[in-house]
């Protein structure tokens, strides 16, 4: 037998797509729309042709639309509110929700018809709007641009892996509405010291600012420490628990058990940090498990931001100073300098990407030990604070 005779189906070398099936008759069409094909069986041969034939580019079109469905770029927003915000944080969430109103424009648009051309277009109006408005907090578009293209992601990655994310570099430079002088994030030594002295008229402040900066931590970490987190007696604290504040109110709203980079880390108990922390147990009377807290509740975002920087104005440096996080990079340009270990600089911080060390500027805590204990008593050396009773000293008492 030949390999026609063996095949169930008999192609027609003058009519490609179209085949009879030799069990049943019957004529198979099959027509390629978009990489995708569709089929249809007819009875005879004739009408098998004639329906090939006929497929004009309108009907084509309709073919296409019944196989793709349009898919808006409303539709990819609804459903990444829907399935992919609900696993971030909460003030994740406000955050990507309150930049709603930049999408107005791209809502009715077919997403694969957006390309970086109609991206730059939709920039450029955007910021022809935020000029004519004229918002002084509005210097760019990088927040808004870095979450359309974690949305491009999440569409090629859940909905169809053939799309190309259209956010390109270009943009974020499209996207700058004025340019400003940016403020420096790490404070030299002499600077410290004016800094901390200057908190020193405000005790609560100073000793939060003070753990801030040993523990080289987030903000947010110190504002949530508990008490149940501090191991006295194998000197440990424990970076696990952290305050969210909301986006809009800058309140309290909730404590995460798990630290910005999702990793729980440990912290060598130095004299200095043990002796904060066990007199601030110690004299405390309220129910609260916050070892920094405000008359039993806890801290909100303002209250630190505010407290720091009245320190940076009455040090003189708020001209090229701000906000909260200045600390954290201040430690790990500071442990670099005290020790020339990276790796030192890393087992501080608890970055386990050397990229993200090196940006500031796990690892055993024998290293992190090392590591404070050189920071801490470069202070002391430059004055910054008494070697005071330790903290078992002080717990006994």
């Amino acid at each position: 037998m030949s390999k026609q005779q063996n095949s169930r189906y008999k192609t027609f070398r003058r009519y490609p797509g179209i085949r009879k099936d030799l069990k049943s008759g019957k004529f198979l069409v099959e027509v390629t729309v978009d990489k995708k094909r569709t089929s249809k069986t007819f009875t005879s041969f004739d009408e098998a042709i004639r329906w090939k034939n006929s497929m004009t580019n309108s009907e084509m079109d309709e073919l296409l639309e019944e196989l793709c469905p349009r898919f808006l770029f409303r539709d990819l927003w609804e459903r990444y509110k829907t399935e992919h915000l609900p696993v971030l944080q909460k003030s994740s969430q406000e955050n990507r929700l309150g930049m709603e109103k930049f999408f107005d424009g791209l809502w009715d648009v077919e997403i694969n018809q957006i390309n970086p051309s109609v991206i730059s277009k939709h920039i450029l109006v955007q910021k022809e709007v935020a000029i004519k408005i004229g918002s002084h907090r509005r210097k760019n578009f990088d927040h808004e641009l870095k979450l359309l293209k974690a949305m491009f992601n999440w569409y090629h990655d859940e909905v169809d892996h053939t799309f190309s994310n259209p956010i390109i570099r270009k943009h974020k430079a499209l996207g700058v509405v004025r340019y400003i002088q940016p403020r420096e994030k790490k404070l030299n030594v002499n600077e410290l010291k004016l800094f901390l002295d200057a908190l020193k008229e405000r005790p609560f402040w100073y000793e939060f600012a003070l753990t801030q900066l040993l523990i080289a931590g987030r903000v947010q970490e110190v504002a949530g420490l508990q008490k149940k987190s501090i191991d006295f007696a194998n000197r440990k604290l424990i970076i696990k628990d952290v305050a969210v504040w909301s986006k809009k109110t800058k309140k309290f709203e909730e404590l995460k058990p798990v630290p910005k980079n999702g990793e729980i880390r440990e912290v060598y108990l130095s004299d200095e940090i043990g002796r904060i922390l066990a007199r601030r147990i110690k004299e405390d009377r309220s129910q609260s498990g916050f070892v920094f807290h405000i008359e039993g509740q806890p801290i909100t975002y303002r209250q630190a931001q505010y407290n720091y920087d009245w320190a940076l104005s009455k040090a003189g440096l708020s001209d090229r100073f701000s906000g909260t996080h200045i600390l954290r990079h201040s430690m790990a340009t500071l442990t670099r300098q005290v020790t020339g270990s990276l790796n030192s600089t890393q087992a501080v911080t608890g970055h386990k990407d050397l990229k993200l060390v090196q940006h500031y500027a796990g690892l055993d805590n024998e290293e992190n030990k090392k590591a404070i204990m050189a920071v801490e008593n470069h202070l002391i050396a430059n004055s910054f604070f008494d070697l005071r009773a330790n903290y078992e000293q002080i717990r006994a008492e």
